[in-house]
């Protein structure tokens, strides 16, 4: 009998191979019969315990990192699998990781004989520097580009001038302009670009207070300078009507005061304000007339 062993018992003369899942003294019982008589020995065997072999914690790489692997606990080593690995056979070995998930498994053997293993997994990872902001600005205006991506963040400027580590940042350019920040985590790196395109104002050129008589009809145009591709708004602040066109056609029977306004496609704009003044219509002077009787 094998106590604390598997199997616990048998009855070979050669038993087969036990296994002990506790180090220690274990007694080992042999009952010997001859068919007459009975005899029975007892032994201790001496279970040691195997190496605590010990690779680290898992761990989590960037893309073209070198990884070194280190193993304690024993005397002798072996690493599976042991492509890539740079000595398979010693207590320290490198790698560059090439897969995204990698399993290494390592064999400690120490001065007894007795083996102990460490399995340790390799995550290859990548940061994704992502920039978010309006790219498209009136002169004047200010944005705010937003960084995401990683844990650290440094900002440039077109010309490579570092001016910001915070996670967003607020500018102001004056002319079209491109910004890159560098994201970071651990060992990790990725870098991303944005370009923000700054547009002139249109401007609306003064039409001026005009006066009419009651029952004229006024045709005004607005002349814009700058981007020319805007959409023209006039409003009558009398009563809010809007008419959208680059002519505005009018018969007010009253004075009146209107609001142009111009918008190009990137949201730029200008607005100007003026009134139609109405004057009543003089009546024809009445002519003598001379009647006979």
């Amino acid at each position: 009998t094998f106590e604390g062993g598997t199997p616990r018992t048998s009855d070979n003369k050669k038993p087969p191979c036990v296994t002990f899942n506790s180090p220690g003294l274990h007694k080992v019982t042999l009952i010997y019969s001859n068919g007459v008589a009975v005899d029975t020995v007892e032994r201790y065997a001496n279970v040691l315990p195997p190496p605590d072999v010990d690779v680290g914690p898992d761990l989590s790489v960037c893309l073209g990192d070198t990884v070194l692997l280190t193993a304690t606990g024993a005397t002798k080593y072996r690493w599976f699998p042991t492509i890539g690995l740079s000595d398979p056979d010693s207590a320290s070995t490198r790698l560059v990781p090439t897969a995204n998930k990698s399993i290494y498994v390592v064999r400690g053997i120490d001065s007894n004989g007795c083996e102990g293993l460490d399995t340790i997994v390799i995550t290859r990872g990548a940061l994704n520097a992502q920039i978010n902001g309006v790219r498209d600005l009136c002169r004047g205006q200010s944005v705010t580009l937003r960084a995401s991506g990683g844990v650290r963040f440094k900002w440039l400027d077109e010309f490579g001038t570092e001016f910001s580590d915070t996670q967003n940042v607020t500018v102001r350019p004056s002319e079209t302009a491109t910004y890159r920040v560098v994201i970071s985590s651990g060992k990790c790196e990725d870098t991303a670009s944005i370009t923000v395109n700054v547009h002139d104002n249109p401007e609306l050129l003064p039409i001026g207070d005009t006066t009419i008589c009651r029952g004229e009809n006024l045709s005004l145009q607005a002349r814009v300078v700058g981007d020319s591709n805007v959409t023209v708004e006039w409003r009558n602040t009398s009563d809010n009507s809007v008419v959208i066109s680059r002519v505005l056609s009018v018969a007010p029977t009253a004075s009146t005061s209107y609001v142009v306004h111009c918008r190009s496609i990137h949201g730029c704009e200008d607005s100007a304000s003026f009134t139609i003044m109405v004057k009543p219509q003089v009546p024809a002077a009445m002519v003598d007339t001379t009647v006979c009787d």
